[in-house]
């Protein structure tokens, strides 16, 4: 007796498939793939069914892509928030540099330690930098001490501690860049609440707010409730992050910035953040003033913007380091915050 044949795959198992394999073949995105990128960074929770008409497509459609999008690690949709709103006093960058070309292996062993949202492989006075959260200075210390300075392959540690997190945008799609939006009231504060619902966003931005609810054993109202005063506040975004260097900005880069004597780091950092070309501006101490991302698609671009940055009052020295590759991760709050298993 002949044996039945498998049911074949349904429509959306193939069209998913097929959709993760074109990605992972090729660099290029479709327009539509960029288009729904670039939604999903603005609100990374809105429906897929207003979504579809306004894309001169179907909610089918796009559900189907961003599936693809999200499959293949283009996109992943979370939460964009001050790590302060999450219990993490202190933010640093810390810029190693490595010896005997073990680039590769000292990331791996930085991508298993705690409290690294951010690493990068970099052209430039470092090898590596990498973002590092703590709750104390004490943690810090400790965590680039024990954890980071005695890593195989690490000759130099240098430590950059932030004073303010001024500027987050990570809104890219191919050159066209989404600015105003909103910034974070000083005087906000989210409860442990409001940090809990936050870690389960952080796992899945577009995790139900029933779901949410239930796990918190609140209602579902309630989470929404929460979620729209956190972003109202502009404590929270939600949207899908995304590695520009796969968007055609080939040119990523994040600059050290020195202050003449008399200027202001946050005049500076507020004429920063009203480039199009710049993502991320933080105030920081030690030998930089001021760090900045950047991202250009083209050399020209590039030497355009450090040309504009020049021309800013107060700055007497700039410093780039040219991204080779960059890893993010899921920011979590500290222990003490930290959801059941």
């Amino acid at each position: 007796m002949k044996s039945a044949e498998p049911a074949p795959p349904d429509e959306a198992v193939l069209s998913r498939r097929n959709g993760v394999a074109m990605l992972q073949k090729a660099s290029e995105l479709t327009d539509l793939d960029r288009r729904i990128i670039h939604a999903l960074q603005l609100d990374g929770r809105v429906s897929y069914a207003t979504l579809g008409p306004k894309l001169g497509t179907t909610e089918k459609v796009v559900r189907l892509r961003a599936q693809a999008l999200l499959d293949a690690g283009v996109i992943d949709i979370t939460v964009v928030t001050d790590p302060q709103a999450l219990g993490y006093k202190y933010v640093s960058m810390v810029g190693l540099r490595v010896v005997g070309g073990g680039r590769e292996s000292v990331v791996d062993q930085l991508t298993a330690l705690p409290n690294i949202d951010y690493i990068v492989t970099a052209v430039g006075r470092y090898d590596i930098l990498v973002e590092v959260l703590s709750a104390s200075l004490g943690e810090l210390g400790d965590l680039v001490d024990r954890s980071i300075a005695t890593l195989d392959g690490v000759s130099t540690v240098d430590i950059y501690p932030y004073l303010s997190l001024f500027h987050q945008q990570g809104v890219f799609a191919g050159g066209d860049r989404q600015l105003g939006v909103s910034q974070r009231t000083d005087d906000f504060q989210i409860d442990d609440t409001d940090a809990a619902i936050v870690q389960f966003l952080n796992q899945d931005g577009r995790m139900p707010f029933q779901h949410i609810g239930r796990e918190l054993g609140i209602s579902g109202d309630m989470v929404r409730r929460r979620v729209a005063r956190m972003r109202q506040n502009g404590a929270v975004r939600i949207m899908a992050i995304t590695n520009p260097m796969t968007l055609g900005f080939d040119l990523v880069a994040l600059v050290g910035i020195v202050l003449g004597p008399g200027a202001r780091a946050a005049d500076v950092a507020g004429s920063l953040a009203d480039m199009a070309a710049v993502s991320y501006v933080a105030i920081c101490t030690g030998g930089f003033d001021l760090f900045i991302e950047v991202a250009c698609q083209t050399t020209v671009e590039l030497q355009q913007l450090m040309d504009e940055l020049r021309a800013v009052a107060g700055i007497i020295r700039m410093e780039p380091f040219l991204y080779l590759e960059l890893k993010y991760r899921r920011i979590s709050p500290p222990a003490k915050l930290q959801l059941p298993a």
